[in-house]
């Protein structure tokens, strides 16, 4: 019966702002895919939500790799309590929010409410402690590389065909010399390799990564051009935009050095 349908409860809402509705589905959507599916982690499965300074950002981490986003909070948010979205609710909300209008957003200790084109959802944070993810993105780059977004995906895709797989994905070598990157996929019967120019004036440095961990950064970035943070004794790749610094920041563990 109608009469016995559960009803959602209203909480004390610390904070209550509008923002642009397409910043905010931008800023979910292109942080969620870094997001943990391991459930001995629950804090990662989810997106994380934070004021820092004047800016609002949104984390996506699976531990293995990281993704952030940011943009310059609404003054009623600047006192926003910082809060987990689980992963399920954060594809829902992006198809609710559409890219167009204001969203209304409210957040409780506990709560999450985002309101847009003439409807609600409320959720659940996820109630664990987030990791330290600034962290995992290293201070000093020596090395940086800059390539063409779609020439990047394009040669990831054709050498990771002979890639081999392991428990995270198919593994590929990245090898970068002054104008010139290569990218390697092999295992025990065949390799596959492939060569696009990049603007790059550093030592040679090879690393292995996980070729959907570099496809999934490039196609989250904006611009034409894709820049490749590197470092002889840095664990990490950073992927970052040169030409909006509010895009997705990825650092990605590298499999070999």
């Amino acid at each position: 019966s109608p009469d016995v349908y559960p009803t959602i409860p209203d909480a004390d809402w610390t904070v209550t702002f509008d923002i642009d509705a397409g910043t905010l589905a931008d800023m979910l959507a292109r942080t969620v895919f870094a997001a943990g599916t391991e459930m001995s982690k629950p804090a990662l499965i989810g997106t994380y939500m934070t004021v820092t300074g004047e800016n609002i950002v949104a984390v996506g981490c699976s531990g293995r790799r990281f993704a952030t986003v940011k943009t310059t909070a609404p003054d009623d948010a600047r006192d926003m309590p910082s809060i987990i979205i689980p992963t399920k609710a954060v594809h829902q909300v992006v198809k609710l929010l559409g890219d167009t209008g204001d969203a209304a957003v409210s957040v409780a200790a506990n709560k999450w409410r985002v309101s847009a084109n003439g409807a609600t959802i409320t959720g659940k944070v996820v109630d664990y402690p987030y990791l330290e993810y600034q962290r995992g993105f290293p201070d000093d780059i020596p090395h940086v590389a800059y390539a063409g977004r779609d020439a990047l995906i394009g040669c990831v895709r054709r050498a990771l065909i002979a890639g081999e797989s392991d428990k995270v994905g198919v593994g590929i070598r990245m090898t970068f010399t002054p104008g010139l990157l290569t990218v390697t996929g092999r295992n025990p019967d065949e390799e596959a390799s492939d060569e696009i120019e990049i603007e790059y004036n550093g030592p040679e440095v090879v690393v292995g990564l996980t070729a959907a961990y570099i496809l999934d950064a490039a196609n989250n970035l904006t611009g034409d051009t894709v820049a490749l943070g590197i470092g002889d004794d840095i664990p990490v790749v950073v992927f970052s935009s040169p030409s909006d610094d509010s895009a997705v920041n990825t650092c990605a563990k590298r499999i070999v050095k």
